[in-house]
């Protein structure tokens, strides 16, 4: 009988590991999110019960709550299962959340999830981007190099957006925005370096600040 007692913890304790080994990479369903790093790398995994998804869009933030910016789309995003790998995240702690887009122009984010990484696994920035700078929540810089707005429940609002060129002349602005998540091309400033905006809703200026755009819009306009 004691036998048959210390056998069975034993096969308990397995099981237990097996299922929690398991449990820790495995998909949550959304709304809920999972982030998880392996080799410096933080992965965002998630199943999904909605039909009809247009587009999802992974936000960073170095808070849970606020400062989220647009690290890029999803390639499939009408997958039951899903993944997306952010290969190069900032040191510490870092939260992730989904914006996701129906078919039916209606969206939501997700609930946000967060892991940390050591200094020492994180690749250096690149000595041409400016550091110590804040983006905005609003207007900010994907990693593609494009403009992204994001402006939540825009069709209730009366957003305008005015770019103007690090010596503040006016370039060219958006009125009338509709949709909650805009994408800039970088072409559309010609050349690399800061450019700022004012955003307004209703003639109201809502926010005041700037972006910087990288050297790779020089060499595509080079080769024109």
């Amino acid at each position: 009988m004691r036998k048959d007692s210390w056998l069975g913890k034993i096969g308990l304790t397995v099981l237990v590991i097996t299922i929690s080994g398991f449990s820790a990479y495995s998909q949550a369903l959304l709304p809920h999110i999972t982030v998880y790093n392996k080799n410096g790398v933080n992965y965002i995994t998630w199943t999904s019960g909605y039909t009809g998804i247009k587009q999802i869009g992974v936000q960073r933030s170095q808070d849970s709550l606020f400062n989220y910016a647009t690290i890029g789309f999803v390639p499939n995003p009408d997958k039951k299962i899903n993944e997306f790998a952010d290969k190069r995240p900032p040191a510490g702690k870092s939260f992730y959340r989904l914006f996701v887009l129906l078919t039916n122009n209606s969206y939501f984010f997700s609930d946000p999830a967060g892991e940390s990484l050591e200094p020492a696994t994180v690749e250096g920035p690149s000595p041409n981007t400016p550091q110590a700078f804040s983006p905005s929540v609003y207007v900010y810089i994907n990693t593609d190099g494009n403009v992204n707005i994001s402006l939540a429940n825009a069709k209730d609002h009366h957003y305008e957006i005015r770019f103007f060129d690090s010596g503040n002349n006016f370039l060219f602005d958006l009125r009338h925005i509709e949709k909650p998540l805009l994408i800039l091309d970088k072409s559309n400033f010609l050349r690399a370096g800061w450019y700022h905006y004012e955003l307004y809703d209703n003639d109201k200026l809502v926010e005041k600040w700037k972006f910087y755009i990288g050297d790779s819009v020089d060499k595509r306009t080079d080769k024109r």
